[in-house]
């Protein structure tokens, strides 16, 4: 028996639409895509709209099957592709959930416990004697999903439908996941990149139609944002250490090709950094003072520039961060920067108490008015690399935060409470 229950090489597929005048034209949806999954393995799919992400999906389910390639799929699998599949919207909850269930190859006694499991999870309460047409998408959606998950694939297969739910059923959801991940191998297809990074060992990245990433979930993630803001930047330098601290003087650093991405009117041509004074200091506690240096280039004036950066945790997920829209105000905001050329940029913020672990500062430069709005011009992603040490503290989360107008009054009489 193989230990992958997915084996994809040089997949592909082809669809025909209907142009004007009667022609056809063909669409490559995907193209050469090759991976395998292992039993009991959690990946997830990432990518922009049009990547090929659900098509994916219906071609491992067995909805459709690829046109190159080939493509093998082990054990019994489970879908999750969109709201409504295989239900019938006249029958009620229970109706539904038999039908389910007998797709399945599950009758008799067990099929009558695993409904009411099913319910119980699904929280449909009377519903269940209700056509499901009059659900609402929410309850809808959670009875899907307990149908798919009651008896635990070898493989589950599950869109971004999970996001129709409240935060508390997809907590629920994600879950009942992690139980079914111990046996069963998942394929989660979602926008959520927190959720991909926390719960999946691999995550593919697809880019119109071709896997441009599998493996690493904080790369994957780099290389998402990368193609959302154009693909990485081409710049004529090379990564390396530009000129070394001078006295009263930052080390100053060329960032990589690969790691720039953005539109490239304005680029972040070399940046520095110092720990409490210290050159290249990677190792913050709490009160620790990072300043940052950034060399920057303006081919053309900018409407409104932005200046900002983020630590991320080894997963990707940013932890904190800030832009200059916040740091500047008034007449400062209107007159900083506002013509092309060259410019010395430099700004400090205080490490606050967080978790001990690595973590990654990405910079970056925006033009705007508003950061929701704003057109990403020059990111240097995991631009630097940070220790983080809480001086022996133990932290709740991902940061502590001090108890304040803490009292304990004694009452006057004790209070029997037997």
């Amino acid at each position: 028996m193989s230990e992958y229950c997915i084996e994809a090489f040089h997949m592909g597929k082809t669809y025909v639409l209907s142009g004007g005048r009667g022609k056809k034209q063909s669409f490559r949806a995907l193209e050469d895509l090759s991976f395998r999954v292992r039993k009991g393995e959690w990946i997830g799919v990432i990518g922009l709209n049009g990547s090929g992400k659900s098509t994916l999906l219906r071609l491992l389910a067995g909805v459709s099957l690829p046109d190159g390639g080939s493509l093998t799929v082990r054990g019994t699998r489970s879908a999750i592709l969109e709201l409504g599949a295989g239900f019938h919207p006249d029958y009620t909850g229970w109706e539904n959930v038999r039908l389910q269930l007998l797709l399945q190859g599950i009758t008799g006694k067990e099929a009558q416990a695993l409904a009411r499991e099913i319910a119980d999870f699904a929280e449909t309460g009377p519903f269940m004697d209700q056509p499901v047409r009059v659900y609402s998408t929410g309850m809808f959606m959670r009875l899907a999903f307990a149908c798919m998950v009651c008896r635990g694939p070898d493989l589950l297969l599950v869109d971004e439908a999970l996001s129709v739910g409240d935060v508390f059923f997809r907590q629920k959801c994600l879950g009942r996941m992690q139980d079914l991940s111990e046996r069963s191998a998942i394929v989660l297809v979602t926008h959520d990149l927190e959720a991909a990074v926390r719960f999946c060992s691999r995550i593919l990245v697809l880019d119109r139609g071709r896997l441009v990433w599998d493996g690493d979930p904080a790369e994957a993630v780099t290389r998402f944002i990368q193609i959302r803001q154009g693909g990485p930047g081409a710049v004529p330098m090379r990564e390396g250490l530009l000129h070394p601290a001078a006295p009263g003087g930052p080390s100053m650093h060329l960032p990589s090709p690969e790691s720039l991405s953005g539109k490239m009117d304005f680029v972040i041509k070399a940046y520095g950094w110092e720990t409490d004074k210290v050159p290249d200091g990677r190792y913050c506690r709490k009160g620790t003072r990072v300043r940052v240096f950034l060399d920057i280039y303006l081919s053309r004036d900018p409407e409104g520039l932005i200046i900002g950066y983020q630590i991320l945790n080894r997963l990707g997920m940013e932890v904190f961060g800030e832009t200059s829209l916040h740091a500047l105000s008034g007449d400062v905001k209107e007159a900083a920067l506002c013509r092309a050329g060259s410019y010395r940029v430099s700004f400090s913020f205080t490490w606050p108490q967080i978790r001990d672990g690595d973590y990654f500062m990405t910079l970056g430069l925006g033009e705007g008015r508003e950061v929701l709005r704003q057109t990403e011009q020059c990111w240097v992603n995991r631009a630097v690399h940070f220790q983080s040490d809480p001086g022996g503290e133990v932290i709740f989360g991902i940061f502590n935060r001090q108890m304040e107008d803490l009292t304990i009054r004694k009452e006057k009489e004790d209070v029997d409470l037997l």
